[in-house]
């Protein structure tokens, strides 16, 4: 858990239609699963997941804007770093697929 800024842009082709990149870096600490569960933080990595939204967005409701969104993120993974005796530490980049509402 922690606060991270981020940075959106927002591209709106008519009142309903935008595109959004959402860009931002954070750390993280990995926990080990299955038998590695009770070791504790087994590293340390920084992360970039930037996000490519398209959006509908809603009109006609005054101050209420509702919109929903769907998109891609490719996540990279650097600054990687071992912890407690683990070796070979190695994070792959991944992709996967971003919903917004």
């Amino acid at each position: 858990t922690s606060i991270v800024p981020e940075l959106d842009i927002s591209y709106f082709f008519t009142p309903n239609l935008a595109v959004e990149l959402i860009l931002g870096v954070t750390p993280h600490k990995v926990k080990g699963a299955g038998t590695l569960a009770g070791a504790g933080p087994i590293g340390e990595a920084w992360l970039l997941p930037p996000t490519l939204m398209l959006q509908y967005h809603f009109t006609g409701l005054g101050a209420f804007k509702p919109y929903v969104g769907a998109g891609v993120n490719y996540t990279v993974f650097f600054n990687e770093k071992e912890k407690g005796g683990f070796t070979g530490f190695d994070l792959k980049n991944t992709a996967g697929v971003a919903l917004q509402a």
